[in-house]
């Protein structure tokens, strides 16, 4: 065993409802929490007993538009020049019609904001801070459509597309945990407002298994949904937004997205300032494209018993922390 002998006999971990773990930690059952919702924090943030570290999640939330299938034969998406969703602009505008900072606040108490790139700050330099993002703003929603030539022709307060046909845009969201349903309704609502007939697809959230079965094989009752990636410790979006990567939930491709995606795994890009570069460069382009819009950066937490001694949670950190942790009493 590298570095020592490790300073505990052993390590138990144990599988526990979201539900009950706040009752769990009252208790003082656990030393450490791992994975723990932040959408009940304020039932935790204060438990006697223990200290709440944090640190930025390697991962994010997004809105993702279906633009095209998956050619299961050539290992590749196909990107459907005509799909509902092909307008840039409506997608644009979707985006600046949510006010994602509000959502971080209420919904999140705080430990999530609005996400401005697909690359999060998490990973330093890579993430570019110029790409301003879609932050709230419902005129320039409107006039976005306007220009695209969705009216509302016939009166009803709802814009229809481009050919004066009806518009109803199907959007699929996740159920679970007590966020998921007041968010999604809030999404809709935001929708309604620009004039956008948004429903839910099969009238209600979808459980997660379900969730992905019908991404994975492009349910057509799907027009957007709401998702979310780790990206894992390896900042490269390729496996994600690649035109043969199987996780490409939108079925998005271009000529440019692919040149863009292999100048970030070139090997020019064992130069740190081509890198940089190559990274900023494939950022603005998926934010001008938006066939996905980051929506919320995540920050987790932890809860850790104060008896515990030497953990260490940084992603940084150069050693296994395991191999340094110990505890100060025997008891909890």
């Amino acid at each position: 065993y590298y570095g020592g002998a490790p300073k505990l006999d052993k390590l138990s971990f144990k599988a526990v409802p979201s539900a009950s773990i706040v009752e769990g930690l009252n208790a003082k059952q656990y030393d450490i929490a791992l994975s723990m919702p932040t959408d009940t924090y304020p039932t935790y943030k204060d438990t006697d007993g223990y200290q709440i570290l944090g640190r930025p999640e390697q991962a994010y939330t997004y809105i993702g538009f279906k633009l095209g299938t998956w050619d299961s034969e050539a290992n590749k998406v196909v990107t459907n020049p005509d799909a509902k969703m092909a307008d840039k602009s409506l997608r644009q505008a979707m985006g600046y019609a949510l006010d994602n900072d509000a959502v971080g606040s209420r919904f999140y108490n705080g430990l999530r904001t609005n996400a401005t790139t697909l690359i999060p700050p998490v990973f330093g330099t890579l993430h570019d801070t110029e790409v301003e993002g879609y932050t709230y703003n419902i005129d320039k929603a409107n006039q976005l459509l306007d220009d695209a030539g969705y009216e509302d022709v016939d009166g009803d307060g709802m814009r229809e597309d481009k050919d004066g046909e009806k518009l109803t845009i199907n959007f699929a969201s996740m159920s679970g945990g007590e966020t998921a349903q007041p968010l999604a309704d809030y999404y809709i609502q935001q929708w309604n407002e620009i004039g956008l007939d948004v429903q839910y697809t099969t009238g209600r959230l979808i459980d997660f298994q379900a969730f992905y079965d019908k991404l994975e094989n492009d349910d057509p009752e799907i027009d957007v949904y709401q998702g979310a990636w780790g990206t894992g410790s390896d900042p490269s979006p390729s496996g994600l937004y690649g035109a043969t990567a199987a996780y490409n939930y939108t079925r998005f491709s271009s000529d440019e997205n692919t040149k863009l995606l292999e100048a970030i795994d070139s090997t020019d890009s064992f130069d740190d300032t081509k890198r940089k570069e190559a990274f900023d460069a494939w950022q603005e382009y998926a934010f001008d494209e938006a066939f996905v819009i980051p929506t919320l950066y995540r920050n987790e937490v932890l809860p850790i018993s104060d008896r515990v001694k030497d953990f260490d949670w940084a992603y940084d950190v150069d050693h296994n922390p395991w191999a340094t942790v110990s505890v100060t009493a025997e008891s909890r």
